[in-house]
């Protein structure tokens, strides 16, 4: 497998185009994983309860799905979407740069406003850009794609930690705010370096959007497929699950098992390792053996993985797991998104991509918010027994769903 996907890669053109789509995912990400960092130092600084700091992360994701109402609907019918992908990285670049300025936890709260609503943007607009213009290796464009946001997710808790309590020494507000430069570093290189072919014209040479009577209909459509709304269900499950995941662990690795800030940066870290090798390899394959299988083995691993971590009590031994639980958990996302962009009509990729994205940023408050109640009165570790229950809720929906190659 690994040499098919190396050999496959090599044999796809336009690669500039993909690593920058990547490296701007990565910046996206980066923006939220170092917010999800610093949680344990912003819990001290407002004297919040788990509770609240469950209700900044479901802030984020209510303010994303709000923001699905209009982003993949301008993005499909503008057809501009190298230009959503800039101002996506560039939005969420200010808000975490405006984290770091002020020491009020209403901006805070404000700023994971925007934080939710730049990631969002994001996604629906570089799916899309990615599905057309690599039409026949969706499946390897789109773990480039993923790669990118693991790389966010690796270097954002190590950079930050080591900012925070490493030579630098730096407050947590200096280090939001330092974590803003790279972030804007990439969301120019998108604006500079992606040709104007990419930003004022569609792949092929053909005029940007489509007329809006088209749209609606094609939009309809979207909405009356079962296989796109049970993708969606299943995605929204996954996906809840590791945001859960994203809240809970790095304050369990400091409260529960006992290690040190700097460390919970590096186990955070581990985690995201997985997705370097799964990705890529699990795009591809499903590439040629279709999307079904792969999803239906990684969310299976997950689900064990998980149950498995709740009877660890040696750090070591549990770091060591969770870095088990990333191989699979960022295997199933660029597959995932593939099948989504397969089933997606001609021209609506991005109202494809936000349908996906609104199920999921609907639950996922939801979730994140119950799992702060439970912690509070029954501890952090009955949090995973919930993200079992969600990951296994994901398996049983896309047990259903159509098999066969690239439905």
């Amino acid at each position: 497998m690994l040499k098919f996907g190396l050999v496959e890669a090599l044999k796809i053109k336009g690669q500039t185009s993909i690593i920058l789509v990547g490296l701007g995912h990565g910046a996206v990400h980066w923006v939220y994983m170092v917010f999800t960092v610093l949680t344990p130092w912003i819990k001290v600084t407002f004297s919040l309860d788990y509770s609240e700091i469950g209700m900044l992360h479901a802030i984020f994701h209510i303010a994303s799905f709000a923001a699905n109402a209009v982003s993949g609907v301008m993005v499909d019918i503008s057809g501009k979407r190298v230009i959503f992908q800039v101002i996506a990285v560039m939005s969420g670049g200010i808000a975490i740069l405006v984290c770091g300025l002020s020491g009020d936890f209403l901006i805070l709260a404000l700023m994971m406003v925007v934080i939710g609503a730049s990631n969002n943007l994001w996604h629906p607009a570089a799916l899309a850009f990615l599905s057309e213009e690599y039409p026949g290796n969706k499946g390897y464009a789109l773990s480039v794609h993923s790669i990118g946001a693991s790389l966010g997710d690796i270097l954002a808790p190590l950079i930050a930690v080591s900012l925070l309590v490493g030579f630098c020494q730096l407050s947590w507000q200096v280090t939001a705010f330092t974590s803003a430069v790279p972030v804007f570093i990439v969301g120019l290189a998108l604006a500079i370096l992606v040709s104007p072919k990419d930003i004022n014209k569609d792949v092929g040479g053909k005029k940007c959007g489509m007329d809006k009577r088209q749209y609606m209909a094609g939009l309809v459509s979207l909405f009356k497929n079962r296989a796109i709304l049970g993708l969606s269900a299943m995605a929204a499950f996954r996906t809840s699950a590791l945001f859960v995941i994203f809240f809970a662990l790095p304050l369990y690795l400091v409260d529960n098992l006992g290690l040190s800030e700097k460390a919970q940066g590096l186990a955070m870290a581990m985690m995201q390792i997985g997705g370097f090798v799964t990705g890529p390899l699990a795009g591809t394959w499903s590439d040629r053996i279709g999307r079904r299988p792969i999803v239906l083995g990684g969310l299976s691993v997950i689900t064990i993985a998980i149950v498995c971590l709740t009877l660890i009590s040696d750090a070591v031994v549990f770091v060591c797991g969770i870095t088990v639980l990333g191989f699979a958990l960022y295997a199933i996302r660029p597959v995932t998104q593939a099948w989504m962009m397969d089933l997606a009509p001609m021209g609506h990729g991005a109202s494809a991509a936000s349908v996906m994205f609104a199920m999921q940023s609907a639950w996922t408050p939801v979730l994140v918010v119950t799992s702060g109640f439970i912690a509070d009165k029954y501890g952090l570790i009955y949090v995973f027994y919930l993200v079992a229950a969600s990951m296994l809720m994901a398996n049983i929906v896309a047990y259903f769903l159509p098999s066969g190659k690239n439905p």
